[in-house]
């Protein structure tokens, strides 16, 4: 606990007297939202795919299908973080500088 402690000291000054860390806090943030978003969106699909399913086979739900939407969500993700997204980033970036 102690080691924590100091170690969180330790960033908090790197963050006092560095330029870099807004930048790279900013960068972390977004790629934070990011990766909730993606995850929100695989999290969506899969509930849609449950729903899909009546026993029959699907063309829609192939592995390719899964793979390019796996793509798909990734891309639209980044997109959505880098241009505002969900406010989470700039509400990470607002407690944490």
């Amino acid at each position: 606990m102690i080691s924590t402690i100091s170690s969180l000291d330790m960033i908090s000054t790197a963050v006092n007297n560095t330029d870099q860390v807004p930048q790279d806090l900013k960068s972390a943030a977004h790629s934070f939202e990011s990766l909730f978003i993606n995850e929100w969106l695989k999290s969506m699909r899969k509930a849609n795919e449950a729903m899909m399913t009546d026993g029959e086979d699907n063309p829609m739900m192939g592995d390719d299908v899964r793979f390019y939407y796996s793509m798909f969500d990734s891309q639209l993700a980044q997109h959505l973080s880098s241009n505002g997204g969900l406010g989470i980033a700039e509400t990470l970036i607002r407690q944490l500088d």
